[in-house]
């Protein structure tokens, strides 16, 4: 009788190298064994051909309850499960429920763990007239991140996080060797290049892209790495759409820094121009999708190395909060937990 419960047979991808006639050994739900050649019998074996055998991803930026009574965990862990990815690390905006406290952090524990499909990690924040004084006890509480904004998409649940506050809780955090992720736009210059979009009256999808130009990224970017740089903290961008980001954040690290970056699926597949056009306030996502250009950009940073990771920023909203036909005015973000995995091995291998 076989040693194996389960063999798998295919082209093995390991972090270093490619086993084109390979196969995966798997006893008591644990991978024990990776060959080449005669795959060893097993309980259950699947020979599949040239199909490629990869690891399981860790999606490191998910929302599962951005809207609450819509998504949940089990239905983002499911997603999850469905695409390829056994751990996602949830981030801390959740309507009703601002992840700023240890307690905070231990009811979202409780909320999740009975529903969650794949394991889950968990960003933790601040509320802003609190400052740093509960960034201590959400490490105790066991929050593997920290996530703010330089920019204010909602007062309460999505707050922005000005400089002198920023630096105290980068500060604050530097001696517990945790991150601080940070939404990247510049509030001010945003807020002006929004209000220019609305008094030249445009409505269509191109109002997003103007509202949010490069410039309003890249300040922010910098402000976020400085700060790192000045107060000890791992600093890490949460999300890039420019491929000038990505020089940036090398940049830093290439002077010793602890700077990190993170690109999300949509802006490796999608573009303005297409498909910003054709889905409207479906693509509305913050950092805005860029241009064809820009995406192929993106690709050479992944080819050079640049890009840290690449997670999905996954939120499930309702329709009816992605289809107004005035741009500015729909949610942002979008789905993403099941195509991540297929759309970045698509989008490398055509490269």
């Amino acid at each position: 009788m076989s040693d194996f419960d389960l063999v798998l047979s295919g082209t093995v991808v390991l972090p270093t190298t490619i086993i084109e006639n390979g196969y995966v050994a798997v006893r008591d739900g644990k991978i024990v064994h990776v060959g080449e050649g005669v795959a060893p019998s097993a309980h259950e074996r699947h020979e599949l051909g040239k199909a490629l055998i990869v690891p399981r991803a860790i999606d490191a930026q998910t929302h599962s309850l951005s809207q609450k009574d819509r998504e949940d965990f089990i239905w983002s862990t499911r997603s999850a499960a469905a695409g390829g990815v056994t751990t996602i690390v949830d981030m801390p905006y959740d309507e009703g429920n601002l992840v700023c406290s240890a307690e905070a952090v231990r009811i979202k524990v409780a909320h999740a763990s009975p529903q969650a499909r794949v394991d889950f990690a968990l960003y933790g924040t601040i509320k802003p007239e609190e400052g740093a004084s509960r960034i201590l006890e959400q490490v105790e509480a066991g929050v593997a991140a920290f996530k703010f904004s330089t920019f204010g998409t909602d007062p309460i649940r999505f707050p922005r996080i000005p400089p002198a506050l920023l630096e105290e809780c980068f500060a604050a955090i530097a001696p517990t060797g945790l991150t601080a992720g940070v939404h990247n736009e510049d509030d001010e210059a945003v807020r002006a290049a929004m209000a220019k979009v609305k008094a030249l009256g445009i409505t269509d999808y191109r109002g997003h892209g103007l509202s949010r130009p490069p410039l309003t990224e890249l300040l922010a970017s910098l402000q976020i790495y400085e700060t790192g740089a000045q107060t000890g903290c791992p600093a890490h961008v949460v999300h890039c759409s420019l491929g000038r980001g990505y020089e940036i954040a090398r940049s830093y690290r290439d002077r010793g820094f602890d700077a990190t970056i993170e690109c999300c699926i949509h802006y490796l597949t999608l573009d303005e121009e297409h498909d910003v056009a054709r889905l409207g306030g479906k693509a509305k996502i913050n950092p805005p999708i860029r241009s064809r250009a820009e995406v192929e950009k993106l690709w050479e940073h992944v080819r050079a190395g640049n890009v840290t990771l690449v997670s999905t920023d996954h939120v499930s909203w309702s329709e009816n909060r992605k289809t107004n036909p005035d741009m500015l005015a729909n949610a942002s973000g979008v789905p993403g937990l099941e195509v991540m995995v297929p759309l970045f091995v698509k989008g490398a291998l055509e490269r």
